[in-house]
């Protein structure tokens, strides 16, 4: 599995499973993960020059360091199993909002 470290978020890295990891003085630790009331796992991690956490979506990380730069109509991630719980980066893809309303006909999300 690879992991890479969240440009945005120093001392932070993801792994293409989604598992979100942060480097501090006793080590590396897993950070927890929970879902939103719709089902969308997020974690609570403090960005570059920030002196609180905010709320990100596991998926936005994911998509942000393992999928190409999404084109400017494609801005919308897209679970390809239709499991909001799969933040694997082979399941996300980027999608406009008129694509997804052709397929969310066929997977329910």
């Amino acid at each position: 599995m690879e992991i890479r470290e969240l440009i945005n978020y120093p001392g932070y890295y993801i792994g293409e499973n989604g598992t979100v990891y942060h480097e501090n003085c006793y080590g590396e630790l897993t950070v927890r993960q929970w879902d939103t009331s719709t089902g969308y796992p997020r974690v609570k991690i403090k960005a570059a020059g920030s002196v609180s956490r905010k709320n990100v979506y596991v998926s936005h990380l994911v998509a942000s360091e393992f999928l190409p730069p999404h084109p400017k109509w494609k801005h919308y991630i897209w679970y390809i199993d239709g499991n909001p719980m799969n933040c694997y980066a082979n399941n996300l893809t980027w999608m406009s909002p008129s694509e997804i309303q052709r397929y969310s006909k066929y997977v329910r999300h």
